[in-house]
């Protein structure tokens, strides 16, 4: 039987040394930072296809209205395809807004590669000296999942975003959701 504070202590050191390594985390920025200028191209390509879609429906229920203004009667048709066509128009507008979310995530999501990797530099080298109790809880905030097999040991992890661009080094001011990694 393995002491626990042993591998307690064993899988923080490990997972400090390798997850907080220099060339891990700028492998994890890169690979973030080409992910987001592949998507962004796509978002936007997709958010000026809905909103070609929008004034297309838009000008289509436009010319429904004018042709019940010229009838002294409605029909039920017309209403129908009115109501059709303002469904269609909700729709395309609440995937547009959605769309544009995703937009604006994808724009906050990139980081300035250099000052991550000073911040996590410095993380590296404080964490060390702190209580195991200490180090569990910081590395606890970023460590998704730790799965153990016979060979090998798979780190899932989100590196948290400063949330004030300006923060000193010795502030952590850090936001919950970050980059996705494996390692």
């Amino acid at each position: 039987m393995v002491p626990k504070d042993w591998l307690e202590q064993l899988l923080l050191e490990r997972i400090r040394d390798v997850l907080l390594a220099e060339e891990n985390v700028a492998s994890l920025i890169e690979a973030t930072q080409r992910e987001l200028d592949a998507e962004l191209p796509r978002l936007e390509d997709e958010r000026a296809s809905l909103q070609g879609q929008i004034l297309e429906v838009q000008g289509r229920l436009e010319r429904l209205v004018d042709a019940l203004e010229g009838r002294s009667s409605s029909t039920p048709t017309i209403w129908r395809r009115i109501q059709e066509r303002q469904a269609t128009l909700a729709v395309l507008e609440e995937r547009l807004r959605d769309l544009e979310v995703q937009i604006a995530h994808a724009t906050e999501c990139r980081v300035d590669k250099a000052d991550v990797l000073r911040r996590v530099a410095f993380l590296r080298e404080n964490l060390a000296s702190e209580p195991t109790s200490t180090q569990r809880e910081i590395l606890q905030s970023f460590v998704r999942q730790v799965t153990v097999g016979n060979k090998e040991i798979a780190i899932e992890y989100a590196l948290p975003r400063p949330t004030a661009p300006h923060a000193g080094l010795g502030v952590l001011n850090l936001e919950s959701s970050g980059t996705p990694g494996r390692i």
